[in-house]
């Protein structure tokens, strides 16, 4: 388990009851931090989004920030990452206290990182058969 600017659930192997963890690194920033309110909807957001990842091979990282929409009001930015590359979404603090709507948020967020994986990911086998034709 890792703290980086904030509290962090995790470590990216097996918890201490036998279950995997699915989640390498949670980060809560700074700026989200100095607001509780916001900070306890990421903290209680982050179980549903664990539910929507599921087992994975790969290690995610998700970072919770605190932004701010048009109207200048606050925002939960949420931002997951693993080795292909990041994806974001951006929560009014209302959308993260609904429990029917956030894991459909989640879920969709979720699908965006694992098209960019699996496009990574076949690229790289497009390119090693390139590769082994050239030979």
């Amino acid at each position: 388990m890792r703290w980086r600017g904030g509290m962090a659930k995790g470590g990216g192997g097996i918890d201490g009851e036998g279950g995997f963890i699915v989640i390498q690194e949670v980060i809560y920033r700074p700026r989200l931090r100095e607001v509780e309110p916001l900070l306890r909807l990421a903290e209680k957001a982050t179980n549903p989004l664990e539910e929507v990842i599921g087992d994975t091979a790969e290690p995610v990282t998700a970072e919770w920030d605190r932004g701010e929409n048009s109207a200048l009001r606050p925002v939960v930015v949420l931002r997951l990452s693993d080795f292909s590359g990041s994806v974001m979404a951006v929560f009014e603090p209302k959308e993260l206290e609904e429990p029917t709507w956030l894991p459909r948020r989640l879920s969709f967020l979720w699908g965006d990182l694992l098209r960019i994986r699996s496009r990574k990911l076949l690229d790289s086998l497009l390119e090693a058969e390139g590769k082994q034709r050239d030979k």
